[in-house]
């Protein structure tokens, strides 16, 4: 079993001034042996806000710390359960408060996106969200890409965005900062390109273009960085 401990970690990518790139590795959840887990951000002080990439293999089984402040999870590829059900790949799961399982399981092996201590006080709502599906998906008004939205609350807004045809990809001005996780494809902007693995975390307060080819998705966080 592999315990979630973030009272062994060490402080990460804390400064939401600076911009953030790393490369999380493949999504393929054989391929990890043992259970392995990527840090990409953590801190000590306010309720210890978490994100991190968690890879199980086939029978893993993950336990997970006391969690006070709420845990949203992506199923990015396998599939992973808890005790009353199984959520596979496209998967995204949001319980607030302490209501976070204290254990997750995977027989065929996983690798997950979670976040946990980072949600608002007053945001109580829960999530169980199946990507998969038509229906939870929507035409943005440019006619490039799709929307399936996960989540909104004050201005905190999760989505996932796929490309529909080769484009751009403009979201809406946030002073915040965006976070993005490259899961199909390959995105780029004015400085580079990021593959499949890439995580973003852009804190620029101006007007930003995404682009990519036809079949790429993301998924795309903004409006949740601390005050």
């Amino acid at each position: 079993m592999t315990l979630l401990s973030p009272s062994k970690l060490v402080e990460r990518n804390t400064d939401y001034l600076h911009r953030v790139q790393q490369n999380v590795g493949s999504f393929d959840p054989p391929s990890c042996k043992p259970a392995e887990r990527v840090l990409a951000h953590h801190t000590i002080a306010a309720l210890g806000r978490t994100t991190s990439f968690i890879c199980l293999p086939a029978g893993g089984e993950l336990e997970l710390p006391d969690i006070t402040n709420g845990l949203e999870c992506f199923v990015v590829a396998g599939s992973v359960a808890d005790d009353h059900s199984e959520y596979p790949g496209g998967f995204y799961l949001r319980f607030p408060g302490r209501q976070a399982p204290t254990r997750l399981y995977s027989e065929p092996g996983c690798t997950l996106l979670m976040k946990y201590n980072q949600f608002p006080a007053e945001d109580d709502g829960n999530r169980s969200i199946d990507s998969r599906h038509p229906e939870q998906w929507i035409a943005n008004a440019d006619g490039i890409c799709d929307i399936c939205p996960l989540h909104a609350f004050g201005g905190d807004s999760t989505m996932l965005v796929k490309w529909q045809q080769d484009g751009s990809f403009k979201p809406g001005l946030d002073p915040q900062g965006e976070e993005i996780l490259v899961l199909q494809g390959t995105l780029s902007d004015n400085l580079g390109q990021y593959p499949v693995g890439t995580w973003l975390r852009e804190p620029v307060a101006q007007w930003h273009h995404w682009q990519a080819t036809r079949g790429s998705l993301i998924y795309y966080k903004s409006g949740h960085f601390p005050k």
